[in-house]
């Protein structure tokens, strides 16, 4: 599947306070395939991972105006556009921000994380497996198709 979207991963707060405006939840639930690429500008999908809290926005409308948290990595895959990239705020303070776009390296800001050495790029440029090995290096968050995501609604 090509990855159209983004995520807020939150650690040790409540991610969903993070965004403006509040959202409510629906009541319904979604598979990780639906929250991680079913296409809606009005609704957003969220999980608990461990420690880590996941908020996956389809329409990467929100997740990149929300307020600063203390620990967290937004991602951001778009197949379409050929571009995917992370943010990475570890205490309150902006580590690391990468993005490519059609392969070529847009935005840097910070030092590379130890382990970015070690992951694989294709020769076409980073994708959704690179962004996927730094979305596990950073949170312990590994893609499962079969978890189940609360669907919140914007009003």
């Amino acid at each position: 599947m090509g990855w159209n979207t983004s995520a807020l991963f939150v650690k040790g707060e409540d991610g969903l306070a993070l965004l403006e405006p509040h959202a409510t939840a629906t009541g319904q639930a979604v598979s990780g395939d639906v929250a991680t690429s079913r296409f809606s500008n009005n609704v957003f999908y969220v999980a608990q991972s461990g420690q880590w809290q996941q908020i996956w926005d389809p329409s990467a409308a929100h997740v990149f105006n929300a307020k600063p948290g203390k620990d967290t990595l937004t991602a951001v895959f778009s197949s379409v556009t050929s571009t995917y990239g992370f943010i990475l705020i570890e205490g309150g303070k902006l580590t690391r921000q990468v993005v490519f776009t059609d392969g070529e390296l847009t935005i840097d800001e910070g030092l590379p994380l130890v382990f970015e050495a070690t992951i694989p790029l294709p020769s076409w440029g980073p994708d959704e497996d690179w962004l996927w090995a730094i979305i596990e290096h950073v949170t312990g968050v590994t893609f499962d198709v079969d978890q189940s995501y609360a669907v919140y609604a914007y009003p």
